[in-house]
């Protein structure tokens, strides 16, 4: 499972499209693999694993995005 652990709000990304992606959800693995091949994830998104690294969400809706390993901006 991965977990919405926080956000590293972007800038143009409205707070409000983080909403269904509160802090808590959880999401099988392969679900997120999924959205981000279809680019339906809010860019800014950190996510986790159990014992994992904090990653982000990156790139734009509607085009494959990445998830990134967490760098404090």
């Amino acid at each position: 499972m991965v977990e919405v652990v926080a956000y590293q709000p972007v800038i143009g990304v409205p707070m409000s499209d983080y909403l269904d992606f509160y802090i808590g959800r959880q999401f099988p693995d392969y679900e997120v693999t999924v959205m981000a091949q279809n680019g339906v994830m809010p860019p800014g998104v950190v996510l986790q694993m159990k014992g994992g690294w904090p990653c982000v969400v990156v790139g734009d809706y509607d085009s494959p995005q990445k998830v990134e390993r967490l760098v404090v901006k």
